[in-house]
């Protein structure tokens, strides 16, 4: 027994020495944990800043497709205008190939473009009565 308990004493005392961690391991996890940790808040901060910027964009659209339906529907500009503050209206010529359905009906391209971001523009094709499109094309 004596004999048994002098080799395992040996053996215990190199265990004890495998048991813990140098500092330079302990360092080296330490660091690649740290940049995982910043990739990945880096990831992060770009999706949340493109995910923002495409609501953003969506809301726009949204706005511009107000407008239009109010256009559509022959509402004066200034009226329609009102709460939209940040918004041009500009009115150009359609091709003169497309078939009129009435002889008294005008068609008019109207460009919806926002002030706030450039990229965000609505165009639609608008009948308009001669006095309308008069008014509105000077």
């Amino acid at each position: 027994m004596a004999q048994l308990c002098s080799i395992l004493s040996p053996a215990k005392s190199v265990r004890n020495k495998e048991n813990g961690f140098a500092l330079a391991e302990v360092l080296v996890a330490t660091a690649i944990i740290a940049a995982v940790i910043a990739v990945t808040a880096a990831s992060l901060s770009s999706a949340l800043r493109l995910a923002q910027r495409a609501q953003a964009s969506q809301a726009l659209l949204m706005e511009a497709r107000n407008i239009g339906a109010r256009l559509h529907a022959n509402l004066p500009e200034e009226e329609i205008l009102k709460g939209y503050t940040d918004w041009d209206i500009t009115y150009g010529p359609v091709d003169n190939s497309l078939p009129r359905q009435r002889d008294t009906a005008f068609p008019i391209e109207v460009v919806v473009e926002s002030a706030l971001d450039p990229q965000v523009t609505f165009t639609t094709i608008i009948l308009l009565t001669e006095t309308d499109y008069l008014e509105r094309t000077g």
